[in-house]
């Protein structure tokens, strides 16, 4: 099995709620999530809503190579997308979110030239963060 259908398997799985074990070249699934390369990278984790519906939470702060395929293949199963340390609990999840959401409005209203495809990337960023926020909270 390729490292990608492994990862789409095991994504069917958490979606479900189901146990996840196994290995698959440098992907492995344990402790409910699954990792690139070991334990040391959470790639895709579960995550309830306060609602207790499971939306599957991607890592994409990027590391190697492999790793950024690996989280190329991953983010087709994601609803969620995070850049740092993952965390597996609603609140954890929603302030980091939180977190980033302020970096993005800062730096929104750092640009002194408005309407630059920059401000509209940054705009955009913000309202996906929004969505993932407010489908934390439903």
């Amino acid at each position: 099995m390729k490292s990608s259908q492994f990862i789409e398997k095991i994504a069917h799985k958490m979606r479900n709620n189901e146990p996840v074990s196994g290995m698959c070249s440098s992907v492995v699934a344990a402790d409910g999530q699954l990792y690139s390369y070991g334990r040391h990278y959470p790639l895709l984790y579960p995550v309830k809503t306060r609602g207790g519906k499971t939306l599957l939470c991607l890592n994409a702060s990027g590391y190697s190579m492999t790793t950024s395929k690996h989280i190329g293949w991953a983010a087709r199963h994601a609803d969620i997308v995070v850049h740092g340390n993952p965390t597996q609990d609603t609140e954890g999840t929603i302030a980091q979110l939180e977190s980033e959401l302020v970096q993005k409005n800062s730096e929104i209203a750092r640009i002194t030239r408005k309407n630059t495809i920059k401000e509209r990337l940054l705009t955009q960023d913000v309202e996906r963060i929004t969505a993932y926020i407010s489908a934390l909270n439903s």
